[in-house]
Formats: C-alpha cells, structure tokens, sequence
C-alpha cells in the first residue's frame, strides 16, 4: 500500500512540485509578493471570525448552511459592489 501512495506522489506530484512547493518555483516567482495560499488564509481566518465563532467543533450540516446560504451570498453582494466601483 505504501508503495503504492509513494509511487502516485512519484508520477503525479513530483512533475508538478513547481506548483505546490515553493522551493521548486522560478525566482521571479518566489519574490512576488502574490501568494495564492495567502488569500485562502484571509478568507479561512474571515470564515472562522464572522461565519464560525466561538465553538471549534460545529457540525457539518452548519458549515454547509453556512458556506452555501450565508457566505456565498455575501460573496456575490461583494462581486457586486466591486463591478459597481463602490468597493
């Protein structure tokens, strides 16, 4: 079994570690101050502050409510705001 995963690693993610892995990226790349992963972390620190405080452990049907009736909607209100120029 293990030698499976190692294998799957090998022939899938290893060819495209410039991708995942920032050690293996171009220079230019490296010292943009543009990082993907730094948006996923302002929206998971946004999620658990405004859409999940106080208890750590919630259910799974609240974090499905909450991510498809209260944060997309406002996520489309902000799209909307930005097409507008308010924002």
């Amino acid at each position: 079994m293990h030698i499976d995963f190692y294998k799957y690693v090998l022939d899938f993610w290893l060819p495209k570690r410039h991708l995942w892995c920032k050690a293996w990226r171009p220079i230019s790349i490296c010292t943009a101050t543009f990082h993907t992963n730094n948006l996923i972390e302002s929206w998971h620190s946004k999620l658990k502050r405004k859409y999940l405080p106080y208890n750590r452990n919630h259910r799974v049907d609240r974090v499905i409510y909450v991510l498809t009736q209260l944060a997309e909607r406002d996520y489309r209100a902000q799209v909307l705001r930005v097409l507008a120029g308010i924002e």
